[in-house]
């Protein structure tokens, strides 16, 4: 899961459609069907509590956080992986109307970078 190949995908609608499919079945349930965050954070922002950089995402979908509060993903197919975490890098500073507000502890990052 590189960061080059995260961030062009999360510029391409092709690939940012499927990960919006898999989001939609595995994720919008707690993040809200835009990624606004319903009883999950809100994806669309720019504060983050688990990310620093977009290599992140994938750790995160695959490993889970908060003692299985989001749960862990593993079982997705890397593609799926690969995908999901593009279509989420896309939605970072949308801003979706209604976005639940930034968690306490979550901090601005820097956008993201193909490579460090």
């Amino acid at each position: 899961y590189d960061a080059p190949t995260l961030v062009k995908f999360s510029q391409d609608p092709n690939w940012t459609d499927y990960g919006r499919g898999v989001f939609r079945a595995k994720c919008a349930s707690c993040h809200g069907a835009e990624g606004q965050g319903i009883n999950g954070t809100n994806l669309t922002d720019n504060k983050y509590i688990h990310v620093a950089q977009i290599t992140d995402i994938p750790d995160v979908i695959i490993n889970g956080r908060a003692n299985g509060t989001m749960p862990a993903h593993a079982s997705l197919s890397k593609n799926d992986i690969v995908m999901l975490s593009a279509f989420v890098a896309s939605l970072r500073d949308t801003n979706a109307p209604g976005g639940k507000a930034p968690e306490a502890n979550a901090k601005e990052i820097a956008p993201w970078v193909a490579a460090p």
